[in-house]
Parts: structure tokens; C-alpha cells; sequence
């Protein structure tokens, strides 16, 4: 299968370069705030803890630049950085972290257990009794983002069967038992451990008040793909019953949010988190760790970090432009979210519910609201 990362080097980024210069200028004017580790305190247990943090390029540390030399070679291309996730963990937080996460790693490549990206090990192998933390980001390159991007710059998704064969995975119970047979996987081999499975960072937040990036259609899509595959990925968390495996959510890391500082935009890794974000998410994990050892979390299923249980998979509620309403899961749901991708729609007719959106916090697929007489993103933010 084809992964978004080994053909990301293929595609025409040239709109993320050009803000990501533009941010650079904003961003040393404005002055970025940095993270501080210092409001986080784990103890001797934690902080000799065997820990073990697997998966793919977003916790390989693919665009946060200093790598291992090992991985950055014509035969292996893991992109495994001191600036991960994991690097930060240990810097910050005095944590014992093995980093065998790799760029590319899929759901499917993850479960076989002969051999692991670029003939490297299984990332299994890494795990034993013995491990008592894991951290995870998988289940992104199930979805080839780049192929979609370049879909959607051509067709804006209607009818468009690659767009279409997607969004349906990312809703399908198969993705779903996929999920579950890699945090099975782990758990069964780790079997002392708990697994904290991140969230991915959204390259681009599509809303009211932000520059567009690539167009208003694509902006949209990847903001709201990016979250709905982020609530995918928390179900399956959520309906574990081993009391172990726990979602963080990730942090703000968009264009917008960072003024360009929380993504790269250039290099063979565009779109990836910076070292300053993979900072921010060694916090949040940390943050997480802690309070689960404080308050012995792990033995109360079906609860996130922050003590609240994730939310059921959104409900979301589409208009047909000539009348009628459509749920998500419904025949035909999926031709009204086609229809705010056609190119003839200037302007896009399909509107949540108020009442829904407020309950969810969640904009719907290519939302849009009327500002001086043109379409622009919806002003209404995801809440995390």
C-alpha cells in the first residue's frame, strides 16, 4: 500500500511554503510562547519506567529535524528524530523513552509481525513484559492524504470515487477492528503496560477568520478529515475494556493557531509536527501520565486523560441544497458531502444544524457560512 509520506516528496506544496515564510516573519514580530515543562512533576517510578514509543512519522519525529543518522539513509527513511515526542520526554521530563516509531508505519504494516518499515525490526519486538508505558500514533497512513489532496484539487470530490472509498473507510467498522488488533497486539505483548495513543495535529484548522492555505475546499476537508479520523481513533480507545489504553488528545498545531510555528512547511516532510509541537504533546503526555498515576485511572475503562469519557462518534446532519436532510450513516449520506466539493457550487448550501453543532463542537464536512457576500470557513472551532 501506498503511504502518504513515502510520496509526500511527489506533491506541490508550494502554497504551505509560501505561508510558512510569511509565518516566519509573523512569528518572530509576534514572539511564539514555548512550552514549559516545569508544571509537570513525575516521580521516581515514573521517570525509570521502561518505556517504549512506536508507531509512525508523527512520533518517528519525520520533519522536527537533528535525526539519527541511521534513519535518514538511501535504504531507510524512518526520519526517527531528538526532537520527537519522545526526545522531549526524556529531556524535559528525565523519562527513559526507545523510540522505534517509524515515517510510513500503517495499522497493517504494525500487525505483521516479521518484519518492521525499511527492514528494520518489527516495532513489536520491541515490546516485552517488562514495558510499562507505551505510546502510540497510528492508523494516518491508512489514507493516502496526498492522493486525496490531489483529488480534491482536481475534482473538489464529487463523485470522486478515491474521496468517496475514504471517507467510508474512515467510518467503516473495518478501519475500526483494525485499530483494535494493533492495541490488542500491544496490550497482549506489553501486558503490564499502559498504552497512551495520540491524537494526530491538524496541519490546517478550516475557520472563520484564518488565511486559506491550498483553497477553501481542500482547507476544509483536511481540517475536518483530520478530526474526524482523531474521533475514530478515540472510539476505539473508548470502547476498550482492559483499562489501559488511554487517548491524548493532541495540541494546537495548525498554521493558524502556531502563526505557522506548529507545522513544517517545506523539506521531505511537509505538514508534519515542529520540534516546538512535538514539545507541547511530550507535555500533554506527560501531564496525562501523571495524573493517571495520581489518580489510578487505569482502572476505570472507557475514560480519556482528563477524566472525561470521549465522545460517541458524531451524528452529523446535511442539508441537500433542494431540500430534505440526510444523517450521517444514512444511504446517500455521503452525495450531500460530495456536493460542497463540486466545482459549480458557488456556494455551498449544506448547513448543520445549529442545535447539533452546539452540542458537538464540531464543524460538518465543507461547513460554510455567508461573510460580505462570499463563502468562507466556518467561525465556529472543534473543541478539543
Amino acid at each position: 500500500m501506498k503511504s502518504p509520506e513515502t510520496s509526500i516528496q511527489k506533491s506541490n506544496f508550494s502554497s504551505w511554503q509560501k505561508l510558512g515564510a510569511v509565518a516566519g516573519v509573523a512569528a518572530a514580530m509576534l514572539g511564539v510562547a514555548s512550552s514549559s515543562s516545569g508544571d509537570v512533576k513525575l516521580d521516581e517510578s515514573i521517570r525509570s519506567a521502561n518505556i517504549v514509543a512506536m508507531g509512525d512519522s508523527f512520533q518517528s519525529g519525520a520533519g522536527a529535524g537533528d535525526y539519527d543518522p541511521n534513519t535518514i539513509t538511501d535504504d531507510n527513511k524512518c526520519y526517527r528524530s531528538k526532537n520527537s515526542v519522545a526526545g522531549f520526554l526524556e529531556r524535559d521530563y528525565g523519562l527513559k523513552v526507545k523510540n522505534v516509531a517509524c515515517r510510513g508505519m500503517s495499522p497493517e504494516d504494525l500487525i505483521d509481525q516479521n518484519t518492521g518499515q525499511f527492514n528494520e525490526p518489527s516495532q513489536l519486538e520491541a515490546l516485552s513484559e517488562d514495558t510499562q508505558i507505551v505510546i502510540l500514533s497510528i492508523g494516518g497512513n491508512r489514507f493516502n492524504l496526498i492522493e486525496l489532496n490531489e483529488r480534491l484539487e482536481q475534482s473538489r470530490g464529487a463523485d470522486d470515487v478515491v474521496i468517496i472509498d475514504a471517507l467510508n473507510t474512515l467510518r467503516s467498522d473495518e478501519f475500526k477492528d483494525m485499530l483494535r488488533r494493533v492495541y490488542d497486539e500491544i496490550l497482549q505483548r506489553a501486558s503490564n503496560a499502559d498504552v497512551y495513543v495520540e491524537g494526530y495535529v491538524k496541519p490546517i484548522d478550516a475557520r472563520f477568520g484564518c488565511p486559506v492555505i491550498l483553497d477553501r475546499y481542500r482547507d476544509q476537508f483536511i481540517s475536518d478529515f483530520t478530526e474526524m479520523l482523531n474521533r475514530a481513533i478515540e472510539q476505539v480507545v473508548k470502547d476498550d475494556k482492559s483499562g489501559r489504553l488511554h487517548f491524548v488528545k493532541p495540541p494546537e498545531g495548525d498554521f493558524c493557531s502556531s502563526v505557522g510555528q506548529g507545522i513544517t512547511s517545506g523539506g521531505e516532510n511537509p505538514g508534519h509536527p515542529t520540534a516546538q509541537t512535538n514539545r507541547n504533546s511530550a507535555k500533554l503526555i506527560a501531564q496525562s501520565i501523571h495524573a493517571d498515576s495520581l489518580s489510578n485511572k487505569s482502572k476505570h475503562p472507557n475514560q480519556t486523560l482528563s477524566g472525561e469519557k470521549a465522545p460517541d462518534m458524531p451524528d452529523l446532519t446535511y442539508d441537500y441544497p433542494k431540500g430534505g436532510v440526510v444523517h450521517e450513516g444514512d444511504p446517500g449520506w455521503l452525495d450531500s458531502v460530495n456536493i460542497l466539493y463540486d466545482k459549480s457550487n458557488t456556494r455551498l448550501a449544506n448547513k448543520r444544524q445549529p442545535k447539533l453543532e452546539e452540542k458537538l463542537g464540531l464543524h460538518s464536512i465543507g461547513k460554510q457560512t455567508e461573510h460580505n457576500g462570499e463563502a468562507t470557513g466556518s467561525a465556529n472551532r472543534p473543541v478539543r
